[in-house]
């Protein structure tokens, strides 16, 4: 039986809750993927998959992951789970109730991307989670989710890839077995980062300390292309990446083909950039954003500059807003906060939030601190272009309400959520329409849902959700069960005493 609750039906956008054990907005550690067949999304969790029927997940009959006397990590292809072990691959399937092993063989994992990263840290962390036993049906271990799977020659058959300091290993299944074929030396070579000090009395305490080396870098992969960002060690707050795209021969043990190989140096950029994807051209774009304290007046307020580049560093869009810090980088929750496809044209478009906290002059901003439990807020999107060109001025505008649990002058936690960025979310459509819908956090235990209409915003909710008494609550937003609606997930402590409950609630359209 799975139990839900529905709540009541505004605009004909329908919520149902259901408590989901250990999902939060917080979670990475998890797959989504259809794992019994039907066609439905499953969940999969460090320990457990629970099952999707009727668009919601049956928490009461989870299926453990197999089971294993040591952490793996794990990643999915077409409902099969392949469980990269230490020493070893083993690739289950579920069918008839219960997990079935396809194939089984030893791998020879390069040293810094073995498994046995994954078992010191679950033992630091998590005294006891490696406890279990050695048959699949018993209760699992702790597993990490992992993406470690490509299809680079497009035959149906995934190979696996593995980063290490020697480079890229790509492993090629060959009947009943998976071996390296290849070791691409396609990253940075490691600078020295630092060296430890070392002690030179007492004799006894004295040796020889190799320094640390250490190299970043992003990568991508595309069909049988790898795309390799790295930038230079920053210089006076600047520095240049480097885009080098390479192109394997997959019928020759996925060599790489010089000819095809393309590099591209972007101008020197601010530090605080980092490379992404804003459109749908093959270019590497980046984008930033800077923190600092007004000097135009006494209180100095703080102003967030938003920037994007879509041509290498030539051209810095910027807009500037006061506003907190920005939680743009923060992608775990389906994409960037601050740039989002609000149109559904495959464009990602510039969001900017400026807020009322600091309108006015000393004398307003002292007395709403210190005697006001309400903000104006404000959220602004700037339309991307064909050209990259993002508008000058706000294409789309919405106000919002939000209230304080006290006075501003105490910063209690729904201030604190409000600073961080996390009480208004755009990052949901959940109409269908195609249209960025923005949920807000109005209270500490309310969230209202607006939906798109014509680029435009009603002044009045669409949906609202209560949450009850609570302490403090928290929510993300995606597609938890990939009807293509979005949903809400919500961390949930309801006094200080209470632990964390993990609520989601599913959206609904016209009560479906």
């Amino acid at each position: 039986m799975i139990a839900v609750f529905l709540l009541s039906v505004l605009g004909g956008l329908t919520f149902i809750e259901q408590e989901i054990p250990g999902f939060s907005p917080n979670t990475t550690n998890f797959h989504w993927a259809d794992i019994d067949g039907d066609g439905a999304t499953d969940l999969i969790l460090r320990d457990k998959v629970f099952f999707q029927r009727n668009g919601l997940y049956d928490v009461d009959h989870p299926a453990p992951l197999p089971a294993h006397d040591e952490v793996f990590e794990y990643d999915v292809w077409h409902g099969d789970l392949y469980l990269r072990l230490e020493g070893r691959l083993e690739v289950v399937r579920w069918e008839a109730h219960r997990w079935r092993r396809q194939m089984a063989c030893a791998v020879t994992w390069p040293r810094t991307a073995t498994a046995h990263s994954w078992r010191e840290y679950l033992q630091q962390a998590h005294p006891g989670a490696l406890e279990s036993d050695d048959a699949l049906e018993q209760e699992a271990s702790s597993a990490c989710a992992g993406h470690f799977l490509h299809d680079f020659d497009a035959d149906g058959t995934p190979e696996i890839v593995q980063p290490s300091e020697s480079g890229l290993h790509i492993f090629q299944r060959n009947e009943e077995t998976y071996a390296e074929v290849a070791c691409l030396d396609i990253f940075p070579v490691p600078d020295v980062d630092y060296i430890d000090a070392q002690a030179l009395w007492p004799p006894e305490k004295r040796h020889i300390a190799f320094p640390i080396r250490y190299a970043e870098c992003d990568f991508a992969l595309e069909g049988n292309s790898i795309t390799v960002v790295a930038r230079e060690t920053p210089s006076d707050d600047v520095v240049p990446y480097y885009t080098t795209r390479y192109t394997l021969d997959t019928k020759n043990e996925f060599a790489v083909i010089v000819d095809k190989t393309e590099i591209t140096v972007s101008e020197p950029l601010p530090a605080y950039f980092r490379p992404c994807r804003l459109n749908k051209d093959a270019q590497i774009d980046f984008i930033g954003f800077d923190w600092e304290r007004s000097k135009s007046s006494v209180v100095g307020p703080p102003v967030m500059k938003t920037c994007a580049t879509v041509d290498g560093g030539k051209t810095i869009q910027t807009r500037v807003t006061r506003s907190f810090g920005s939680s743009g980088f923060r992608q775990s929750w389906g994409g960037l906060r601050d740039f989002v496809d609000f149109d559904g044209d495959g464009d990602l478009d510039m969001v900017t939030q400026p807020t009322g906290l600091f309108d006015g002059g000393l004398r307003e901003m002292v007395a709403r601190a210190l005697t006001q439990r309400k903000v104006k807020h404000d959220v602004h999107v700037y339309l991307q272009d064909a050209r990259g060109r993002f508008s000058d001025e706000p294409d789309v505008q919405a106000r919002f309400t939000l209230h304080f649990e006290e006075p501003l002058i105490r910063w209690d936690d729904t201030a604190s959520d409000y600073a961080h960025g996390w009480r208004v979310n755009m990052m949901g459509d959940f109409n269908g329409d195609g249209y960025r819908d923005i949920v807000v956090q109005e209270r500490a235990n309310v969230l209202a849902v607006y939906l798109c209409k014509g680029q435009k915003y009603s002044r009045k909710p669409d949906a609202v959700i209560e949450l009850g008494a609570c302490k403090r609550a928290q929510f993300g937003v995606n597609d938890c069960n990939g009807d293509g609606l979005s949903d809400i997930l919500v961390d949930l402590q309801e006094t200080e005493q209470d632990m964390l409950r993990y609520v989601t609630f599913c959206a609904r359209e016209d009560g479906k």
